[in-house]
């Protein structure tokens, strides 16, 4: 997104992060755990609704080992990608 305003001016941008994930499981109730680099486990995201989560959960039955990408802004955080390893 674009925004023209006057340099006299402020305004407020979001922070946004990328992050990737090693993907370990799917929970029963639509949660994944992942873990990060240094081995700690996130388990507190659920599988996206979407084409993306069918083809993460299709993957992951399959018995490929994935990597997830987690886009992070305003304090939300979602799956937006994946790529097997």
């Amino acid at each position: 997104m674009e925004e023209l305003c006057p340099t006299s001016h402020n305004i407020e941008v979001p922070v946004i992060s990328r992050t990737d994930y090693t993907f370990m499981d799917i929970q029963e109730d639509g949660y994944v755990s992942l873990m990060d680099d240094s081995s700690n486990i996130r388990d507190y995201l659920s599988l996206p609704e979407d084409n993306i989560g069918r083809e993460i959960e299709q993957a992951f039955n399959d018995g490929k080992e994935l990597v997830v990408t987690i886009i992070s802004a305003i304090g939300k955080e979602k799956i937006i990608s994946y790529k097997t390893i």
